[in-house]
């Protein structure tokens, strides 16, 4: 088993010394047994393992070589084609008893499904017969509907009895009388109900049915049928000419012969035409609509009379069909004859169905110029306007009846009138059915999408073909909706409406696009800039106006950097480029270029890039700006502002050192100011010392006089030393907890505070980046002056309080420093902070003049500001803002 399992594993032949299958070996003409064997793979035709295994033995007496390897491969190769062959005919039988088994159901379906179908048809139209011959007063509002049901009914009718009849004949159970019949006048009533048709149509009917001298045995309804079908197709076939109706009796047969001069048949169609649910391509008719089992049926009804049909065509000459029944009843079966003659019932109520049918197929008769413009006293609000196409009459109305309370529709009959109306009206939207003579719904929408002025129209269109592959197929197409009958009112009418929404929607759209494209137009025209298109990566220029700047480009340019662009500078600005590209941005730059004239200049270019709907770049839009007179004037501006920087740098130094030497100045003068003063002082001390002279009223009160003004040179001699250092000596910044220093100038100030009965109230106040020593300074003359100009009557309060201001980042610090002293008025808020300036005399309150100067330096010092505001006898408030900073 092992040797079998090789075999079909690797499907090649095996040679063996001894054999494990077979017991027995007969020997032959052989003397001894064979001692070789070759196992061999049978293979079938698309079939990867083998199917059999053959074993042979060996010739003793002759050598496996090549030529026998050969021959024992050849006889395997014989048993696989045989196999394979015997195999493919299985298969092909049991393909053909399947396909048997579904003909017989499908035969069987159509026999047992009978009922269903004549009982709710019979259910339409008996109560629709009943309803159309009652008195004209009660269904004049709904006979139009009504009729229209009513031959839908009819036509629906005639297409499950032509299925019943098919399935009848097949199972054998067509049940067929055939009796005496008078041919020639039978026939020649079934064509004369077609005379209204054909004079409507411009066609001549000729009719040649001359009496016969015997009675032909006949099924009078099959016969009707074969009439009725084969005029009724000569008709939906023939646009001019004539159509003709003969019977001819022959020795053993007579013949029914209708001939048109229609469209004609080809050959290739005419081996088929007698197929079943065979339709003939692209053939011009007055409908397109047809089940394709018209002729199958006339064939088979011809073959139950033992008759024959034959066809002759010419394409575009017209057609023959010759129709062959035998003489008398001998060829008839004797259970199905009779000599019976029963009197014939009316010819045109049976062949009302089709002649209703055939003058449907006329087109509309509109007269589309009188509908676009009526009169100016019958005017109705504006409706959109709808084409529709289809060549049904009775759908034409069904739709027309429902969209007309929504829209003015126009229709046509074929898709070649509908693409004229189309022409004619331009409609906001065109309804069309697919299946159409002439030009079909599908070739139409082709049309329309390959013109320009109509293919922005939206398309809906209406097929009998449901599922989701149609429904792909005329979306791809270009259809706008597809829309599958059969449909509901409500559903055709927001379709309908929907799409014409979205059309008025995008036709405000393309408006709006067409507004911009003309404002842009007009902005390039009128403006001076030079104007430029670029292709996504700027290898290629498509167009530039240089307005007399830049040198035009007509044509699409690749090497346009050299032609505008100055050499040193076409690195940067493809570097420029290249960021823009990757960063699908703003491309823009000052650079030079080169002038139509040949000389330099500079631009300012900005280019914007243009996005498809992947987002991805498909071009850049963009302008140049003439700046070669600004950068003249900027050259020119730059030299001036260096001179002029120049020229401030010295004046800087010579500040510098004058400042230097003025500090020098008041520390000298100070010292020789002070001087005396001490001296002033000392002197004075020593001779209030004396009680002689301090026995002296007015001795004593010169000296405090003297000592007095001793002490208030002191101080403005303090106060000056320490403004002037203020501007240039360096300070050292730190972290000051501004709560430490109030605690400080309150105990440096408690006397005086107790003097005046005062309160200082601060908590919560910010460690600031600053100087203590300032810091110190700035609150100590704020308190003290608060202090100093207290209200006669009232004790001094002063309030500091501490905010953030968030309004400039990174922030500052808000510090207010609020008293309810004399205070000042409100003209004085700015002057008070000027040098030596005094809002009282020295009578009444003492002082230097330098105090709020000196507040203001210290809060410069510190990049801030200070403010002040006053109100006479109520007291002030100095506001101080120094700004946020890290630690030191």
């Amino acid at each position: 088993m092992a040797r079998l399992d090789s075999v079909c594993k690797e499907s090649n032949l095996i040679v063996a010394e001894d054999n494990q299958i077979i017991a027995d070996i007969p020997t032959g003409i052989w003397d001894t047994c064979p001692t070789q064997f070759v196992y061999l793979p049978i293979r079938e035709a698309k079939r990867g393992a083998p199917i059999a295994i053959v074993t042979l033995a060996l010739n003793p007496y002759r050598k496996f070589d090549a030529s026998y390897r050969n021959f024992v491969q050849f006889i395997a190769d014989q048993i696989s084609s045989g196999v394979t062959n015997v195999l493919a005919f299985e298969k092909e039988k049991q393909r053909a008893e399947t396909l048997t088994e579904l003909d017989k159901a499908k035969t069987a379906f159509f026999g047992n499904v009978s009922h269903e179908f004549r009982t709710p048809l019979t259910l339409m139209l008996g109560p629709l017969d009943e309803l159309l011959t009652q008195k004209q007063d009660k269904v004049v509002a709904e006979r139009e509907v009504i009729s229209l049901i009513q031959r839908n009914g009819l036509r629906l009718q005639k297409l499950v009895n032509t299925l019943l009849d098919f399935s009848r004949i097949e199972a054998g159970r067509m049940q067929v009388t055939f009796k005496p019949v008078d041919i020639s006048k039978l026939t020649c009533d079934l064509a004369s109900n077609f005379k209204s048709a054909t004079e409507k149509a411009g066609l001549e009917l000729e009719i040649d049915c001359p009496p016969f001298s015997e009675p032909i045995y006949l099924n009078e309804e099959m016969w009707e049928k074969i009439v009725l079908n084969l005029l009724s197709n000569a008709f939906k076939f023939t646009f001019e000419g004539k159509i003709s109706v003969r019977l001819e009796m022959l020795p053993d047969t007579f013949t029914l012969t209708v001939a048109d001069t229609g469209i004609g048949i080809s050959r290739e169609d005419q081996e088929h035409i007698f197929e079943r649910f065979y339709r003939v391509s692209q053939a011009r008719s007055r409908s397109f609509e047809g089940s394709g089992i018209g002729l199958a049926l006339i064939s088979e009804l011809v073959k139950l009379h033992a008759g024959s049909i034959h066809l002759n065509s010419e394409l575009g000459k017209g057609t023959t069909f010759t129709v062959h029944i035998p003489r008398g009843k001998a060829h008839l079966p004797k259970e199905q004859t009779t000599s019976d003659i029963i009197p014939q019932l009316s010819t045109s109520i049976k062949a009302n169905g089709f002649i209703e049918e055939a003058l449907r197929w006329f087109p509309d008769e509109v007269n589309v110029r009188q509908t676009l413009h009526p009169d100016n006293d019958q005017q109705t609000p504006e409706k959109p306007v709808v084409v529709l196409a289809d060549d049904n009459a009775d759908m034409r109305d069904y739709i027309k009846g429902i969209l007309d309370e929504y829209c003015s529709v126009y229709t046509a009959a074929n898709g070649k009138d509908a693409f004229k109306l189309i022409n004619e009206i331009k409609p906001d939207l065109v309804l069309s059915d697919i299946m159409m003579p002439e030009l079909n719904g599908l070739e139409l929408l082709e049309m329309l999408r390959q013109d320009p002025s109509l293919k922005a129209i939206p398309i809906i269109l209406l097929s009998a073909r449901a599922g989701e592959e149609a429904r792909i197929e005329g979306l791809q197409g270009g259809a706008d909706d597809y829309l599958t009958k059969p449909f509901t009112r409500n559903e055709l009418v927001a379709r309908v409406n929907s799409n014409i929404q979205l059309s008025n929607i995008r036709k405000e759209i393309e408006g709006a696009i067409r507004q911009s494209e003309s404002r842009l137009r007009a902005l390039v025209i009128a403006t001076s800039d030079v104007v430029y298109r670029m292709n996504r990566d700027w290898t290629i220029m498509s167009q530039l106006d240089g307005r007399n700047f830049l040198q035009d480009t007509g044509t699409p340019l690749s090497d346009w950097q050299n032609k505008y662009i100055h050499p040193r500078d076409q690195a940067r600005v493809w570097g420029v480029i290249r960021e823009a590209i990757e960063t699908k941005s703003l491309f823009q730059l000052e650079h030079q270029v080169i002038r139509a004239d040949g000389s330099l200049g500079w631009t300012f270019s900005r280019a914007v890039p243009i996005f498809d709907r992947q987002g991805d770049i498909v071009e850049w839009f963009g302008a140049a700006t003439d700046i070669s007179d600004r950068k003249l004037y900027e050259a020119d501006l730059e030299r001036r502002v260096a001179d002029r920087t120049k020229a401030l740098n010295e004046a800087n130094a010579a500040l510098r050192v004058s400042n230097d030497d003025l500090q020098q100045f008041a520390h000298v003068a100070s010292h020789d100011l002070k001087e005396p003063v001490r001296k002033i002082k000392t002197f004075t001390y020593r001779l209030m010392d004396d009680e002689q002279i301090v026995k002296s009223e007015k001795g004593k009160y010169y000296l405090d006089r003297i000592l007095n003004s001793a002490e208030r040179m002191s101080t403005m001699i303090d106060g000056v030393l320490t403004y002037s250092s203020l501007n240039g000596a360096s300070v050292e910044f730190e972290n000051v907890n501004l709560n430490t220093v109030i605690e400080d100038i309150k105990g440096d100030l408690e006397l005086l505070i107790q003097q005046k009965e005062g309160t200082i109230n601060s908590a919560g106040l910010p460690v600031i980046v600053g100087s203590r020593l300032l810091l110190y300074q700035l609150f100590y003359n704020l308190i003290s002056n608060s202090l100093k100009f207290s209200h006669p009557e009232r004790s001094p309060v002063v309030e500091i309080n501490w905010t953030i201001d968030h309004a400039n980042k990174p922030g500052s610090h808000r510090i207010t420093v609020k008293d309810n002293g004399i205070g000042f008025e409100p003209a004085y808020n700015h002057l008070i902070f000027e040098t030596f300036s005094r809002l009282n005399t020295k009578d009444l309150f003492d002082g230097t003049g330098l105090g709020l100067s000196l507040c203001q330096k210290i809060v410069e010092r510190h990049n801030g500001s200070i403010h002040a505001n006053g109100k006479k006898g109520e007291g002030a408030i100095f506001t101080i803002e120094i700004p946020v900073i890290g630690n030191p």
